[in-house]
């Protein structure tokens, strides 16, 4: 029997860090500053209320880009975290069919079934759009994973650092 020859269709390394698309961000970013801003222009008797417009705004300019910040810095940790144990060769190499497959739900229905299935002994579930490091393009949404596939995976502590299919 021939082995197969694989291609690579995810690597976290070469991915980089995007967790959600980053145009997205910024607009939720411009956006809470934006609209703080107009706020702050209304103004309001900001010593005697202090839920006054003005005094919104100003919270709305500094915590929206904050709460933004913390969210970049813990998704990083957690991308950066997988790139380095991939590099330092802390994994397992799970080679095997597609076994007991769930597709998941495209990224904007509501409840997001994950998609799930196992490889061997080894079980894989992810939904689209979390913010987990790894692979989780679902079926739903143009996913490459089926039932019957053989594939080569890259397990980083039940993440999909790297994924292979056979040609």
């Amino acid at each position: 029997m021939q082995t197969p020859r694989y291609a690579t269709i995810f690597d976290t390394v070469q991915a980089g860090y995007f967790p959600v698309r980053p145009w997205i961000l910024s607009l939720i970013a411009l956006a809470v500053v934006g609209v703080g801003m107009l706020l702050i222009r209304r103004g309001g008797d900001a010593r005697n209320d202090p839920w006054s417009d003005r005094n919104l705004g100003i919270m709305l300019v500094t915590l929206g880009p904050m709460v933004l910040l913390i969210f970049a810095v813990v998704t990083y940790g957690a991308t950066d975290e997988l790139t380095g144990k991939l590099r330092r060769g802390e994994y397992t190499k799970v080679e095997g069919t597609i076994e007991d497959f769930v597709p998941g739900d495209p990224c904007c229905n509501r409840g997001r079934r994950p998609e799930q299935f196992r490889v061997g002994t080894h079980r894989y579930h992810y939904t689209p759009g979390s913010l987990d490091a790894g692979f989780t393009q679902t079926a739903g949404a143009g996913g490459p994973l089926r039932a019957g596939l053989r594939v080569r995976i890259t397990d980083v502590g039940g993440h999909i650092a790297r994924l292979e299919i056979a040609q």
